[in-house]
């Protein structure tokens, strides 16, 4: 099972504001980083010309998280949610999904005062509006490369193979097919979570696996890790390959060698 200590009410306010900047920032520098890829490759963007895309975006990614946390500390919205974690959580979390439970409907009007009742409304403006304008984005990004480039090979077909069988923009349209895959296997498992309520403890495990891992995946498809690795598995294959051809060739001549003492 999760971990159920939330601390008190000021280190549970201080980890859900926090850990709320950090995922919206997460979301939007994704976003941004398909902007700027983009931008160097159809419209050559220079080192002058990307140092304020990179400030732009780091302003960016960081105002708007900062004033979602603000916002949201102010309205006492922060609170430990069923799963024992300090979120945008309606307190008590039952009241949260009041709306499934008429029983609780009059409990949670009447009975309690709520901290956090527009819980749903800043998820859904702070975390699930950045995910399907990030992922348009990026789609809009990629598929926007992807035409550029295989406009430019069209162009230059009869004069070039390459360009002829289309080798570029099949590695473009590789890359882009990864960079969407990683953002929708990064943010899809929690925001199936949110939908279902953080009712189950496997949604939870999974959520919790994958949200860590969009920077690697960033990593792994903007930078030329993939190519370098398959060099570098080739080059190992290789090696092993002519070890074992020598190594055969040695007990052959070895083998030669006997016979013709032994004869």
């Amino acid at each position: 099972m999760l971990p159920q200590a939330v601390g008190n009410l000021a280190t549970c306010t201080a980890q859900g504001f926090f850990g709320t900047i950090a995922t919206i920032s997460s979301i939007l520098i994704t976003g941004s980083i398909a902007v700027a890829f983009l931008l160097q490759v159809k419209y050559q963007f220079r080192e002058t010309r990307m140092r304020i895309v990179e400030k732009c975006s780091i302003g960016i990614s960081t105002v708007i998280p900062l004033l979602a946390g603000i916002l949201v500390l102010m309205d006492k919205g922060f609170n430990p949610g069923a799963v024992g974690v300090c979120t945008m959580e309606a307190f008590p979390w039952q009241c949260g999904t009041a709306q499934k439970y008429r029983n609780l409907s009059e409990y949670c009007t009447t009975d309690v005062n709520v901290r956090g009742a527009k819980r749903w409304l800043y998820l859904y403006i702070f975390l699930i509006a950045p995910l399907v304008l990030v992922l348009l984005t990026i789609i809009t990004c990629m598929a926007m490369l992807f035409w550029s480039v295989r406009t430019q090979e069209l162009r230059v077909a009869q004069w070039s193979q390459a360009a002829a069988d289309g080798r570029n923009q099949k590695q473009v349209f590789i890359k882009s097919m990864l960079c969407i895959s990683a953002f929708v296997v990064t943010w899809a498992p929690i925001t199936v979570s949110i939908a279902n309520g953080f009712w189950s403890w496997k949604e939870q495990y999974v959520t919790n696996f994958f949200l860590p891992i969009q920077g690697i995946l960033n990593a792994l498809v903007y930078s030329n890790l993939f190519p370098t690795l398959k060099e570098g598995i080739m080059s190992m294959a290789r090696a092993s390959r002519n070890s074992m051809i020598t190594q055969n060739a040695q007990n052959i001549s070895n083998s030669l060698d006997n016979v013709e003492n032994t004869i």
